[in-house]
């Protein structure tokens, strides 16, 4: 789609992220009237990765892999007792505006806050 329009894609991409943030807003507005099970694994974190296109390409085929055990194929078909919908929005994003590849000095350069690893927002029990 971006390629055959790119305007139109690029609209409709900012019409999905938009909804990304209102659904997560909705459910953080939610949070405190959400069952104790459901708080415990609420999670909103973040990761930056150094990748190239094709390991980009290999996480999104690994998590799709991964997902795909979890996706009923019916909704209606064998859904385990307590089974809630749930949305996972997953976004793979170059940053804006950093420098890619290693400075000019040959050391790897962090991103601000880059710390490695995830950031959860997890309620400790």
């Amino acid at each position: 789609m971006l390629s055959q329009d790119p305007e139109a894609g690029l609209a409709y991409l900012q019409s999905v992220a938009a909804v990304h943030v209102l659904q997560t807003q909705q459910s953080l507005n939610e949070f405190q009237t959400l069952p104790r099970a459901w708080r415990d694994v609420f999670d909103l974190s973040d990761l930056a990765l150094r990748l190239t296109p094709g390991e980009a390409q290999d996480l999104l085929d690994d998590l799709s892999a991964v997902l795909a055990r979890y996706r009923r194929a019916d909704e209606t078909a064998a859904t385990p007792e307590g089974a809630e919908r749930v949305n996972l929005i997953l976004h793979l994003l170059p940053e804006p505006g950093l420098p890619a590849g290693p400075a000019a000095d040959g050391s790897a350069q962090e991103a601000p806050g880059d710390d490695g690893g995830a950031c959860p927002a997890r309620e400790t029990p």
